[in-house]
């Protein structure tokens, strides 16, 4: 590990609590949705840039600018204290005229004489999966994030769980895989291994029970949301490295590049996190 990747990594993890102690000290979600919007608006510039390398044609000004709305749409009516329903609708809403957009902006764009050719839904298409892809999956971290009483502690506290349960997860699959790993685990990925899996469910589930008794819940069900959230987590990770193998690159971008990029900073939290909201409804955590 460089130096540049240490000192990154210090750094972040100081942000972290910084941010952490803002939410806490002044309940509010307003640090979270910060990072949410320019850690994920980062990520879906770096995911259409993989695109583009794949030799498609996506509309990153459109995805992100999408995006942001997203995000702020429902942090600020969260904050201005409209119900988690009505907020939830809104953005819906929102993403329904998303989706719309490139239809009705052929429909104005084109005539009878020239009726426009298959380009515009390409773009359109992979605009579009950009941001499923990364607001989407990120959104149900904003949701576990909004979780509890007027507060927001307890979402505080889930969050935290999530995160650090799967980074960590990500560093012991790692430390195990390379000091004990000799069985491959997949192709796109040649230098994970099985040993690293089991690191992985270990360092998660270890991590996320631990914190969940410390932060008065229930252990054993905090454990079963670890191994949960390791498996989605390592299929989050695992996918990733399949989108850089297809477009021939071996980091997702050259913005914290000691990293790897924010898209590999969070592609096992992307996964993640849809899990990990139905985990604490499903369970009752």
């Amino acid at each position: 590990m460089t130096k540049e990747r240490v000192f990154i990594a210090i750094t972040g993890f100081a942000l972290f609590l910084a941010i952490l102690w803002f939410d806490y000290h002044f309940a509010t979600h307003l640090g979270s949705l910060a990072v949410l919007v320019v850690v994920g608006t980062l990520a879906l510039f770096e995911f259409y840039g993989l695109l583009q390398r794949m030799g498609l044609d996506p509309d990153p000004v459109t995805g992100m600018v999408a995006a942001i709305t997203l995000f702020l749409t429902r942090g600020l009516l969260q904050q201005a204290g409209v119900s988690s329903l009505t907020a939830q609708a809104a953005v819906g809403c929102l993403l329904c005229g998303a989706v719309a957009f490139p239809f009705i902006q052929a429909m104005f764009r084109y005539g009878p004489k020239n009726p426009g050719g298959r380009e515009d839904f390409d773009r359109a298409g992979a605009t579009l999966l950009g941001l499923l892809y990364v607001w989407l999956f990120l959104s149900f971290l904003m949701e576990l994030r909004l979780l509890g009483d007027e507060t927001l502690h307890k979402g505080l506290k889930l969050t935290v769980i999530l995160v650090l349960s799967v980074k960590i997860g990500d560093s012991t699959a790692y430390l195990v895989g390379r000091t004990i790993g000799t069985r491959p685990l997949i192709w796109v990925s040649p230098r994970k291994t099985w040993e690293g899996v089991g690191g992985s469910f270990a360092g998660s589930m270890v991590v996320a029970a631990a914190l969940g008794a410390l932060f008065g819940f229930c252990w054993w069900k905090l454990l079963i949301f670890g191994f949960l959230v390791s498996i989605a987590g390592q299929l989050g990770d695992l996918v990733e490295s399949l989108l850089k193998r297809r477009a021939g690159v071996k980091d997702s971008g050259t913005i914290l590049k000691e990293i790897g990029g924010f898209l590999d900073l969070v592609d096992s939290v992307l996964f993640a996190a849809p899990v990990a909201y139905l985990s604490v409804l499903a369970l009752g955590i």
